[in-house]
């Protein structure tokens, strides 16, 4: 755990275990829905959104139901858990997108940027495109423009420690004379 937490963050936790599963199942309702929402063009109606939950319900019988805890006299615990044909965490990763969306946080569940990542992540701020500086820095050292920069700066720096050596050097061998 790191010392600061982002609005969302929590509720992101259960939904990116979810999505960088690898076994998860093909055609998954929670990956599609976060797909839905980046293809959403901004005049869409609800009718597409509440079209495709309807669906998704119907087809896992996603439910919540009660559950007994345990039991005594006068005193019942009872938890709630989501039933139906959806596996335990990909129905916990279904509520927690549909909390972060109500949120308006939806779009903060990303996919990491580099090239050979793919892991989903959450964007602690709105203009994070990678999950770790690893991603971003290797991401950016394959770029062509930016190896042709280092390159030149390189080259700079090697003539500017030719020269400060020169300089030293010469200024050395005066003060020996002396």
């Amino acid at each position: 755990m790191h010392a600061r937490s982002y609005f969302g963050e929590f509720d992101a936790g259960p939904l990116l275990e979810w999505l960088n599963l690898k076994a998860r199942p093909a055609g998954d309702p929670v990956e599609d829905l976060l797909k839905l929402n980046s293809e959403l063009p901004l005049e869409a109606t609800e009718h597409d959104v509440r079209a495709y939950l309807a669906e998704i319900v119907r087809r896992s019988k996603l439910a919540v139901a009660p559950v007994l805890v345990s039991a005594q006299p006068g005193k019942w615990s009872v938890d709630w858990r989501l039933v139906g044909r959806m596996p335990p965490l990909g129905g916990l990763a279904f509520v927690k997108l549909l909390h972060l969306a109500d949120r308006g946080l939806i779009d903060r569940v990303r996919k990491c940027a580099g090239e050979k990542c793919g892991k989903w992540f959450y964007a602690k701020f709105e203009h994070q495109r990678f999950h770790a500086a690893r991603c971003q820095q290797e991401t950016f050292r394959s770029d062509p423009r930016w190896k042709e920069q280092r390159r030149e700066y390189m080259k700079q720096l090697r003539q500017d420690k030719k020269l400060r050596e020169r300089k030293w050097l010469r200024g050395s061998k005066r003060k020996g004379k002396h």
